[in-house]
């Protein structure tokens, strides 16, 4: 609803606007629990030891980038991009599995 955020949404502003008290006070509790999440995404201990600088995680633009290139993949292999096995061993908290399920890949294997 902050005009100066990143992610700022005109048509979800003009809608918050009709939305019943109910309603703007469940999604502002999801909202919460939400960035309670992320903050502590990372903050688990890791079964091995991680350097701070090597800690950290691709951004979900970033995947966005290889979906053309993995649906090319799926192309070449005859199969649904859901079908896709995507593994990938540089586990840190975990996101990968969150952003490419987004982008349409639910199976990918990422575990420490």
């Amino acid at each position: 609803l902050n005009p100066n955020r990143a992610a700022f949404d005109v048509d979800f502003q003009s809608k918050w606007k009709g939305m019943s008290k109910a309603d703007r006070k469940r999604l502002l509790a999801e909202d919460k629990a939400k960035i309670i999440a992320l903050k502590s995404r990372g903050s688990e201990t890791l079964p091995f030891e991680a350097e701070e600088e090597d800690h950290c995680e691709t951004s979900p633009t970033a995947y966005s980038h290889i979906v053309p290139f993995l649906n090319l993949v799926a192309e070449k292999l005859n199969k649904d991009q859901s079908q896709l096995q995507i593994y990938d061993p540089y586990y840190c908290a975990g996101s990968i599995r969150t952003h490419m399920q987004a982008l349409g890949f639910p199976q990918v294997h990422n575990i420490a």
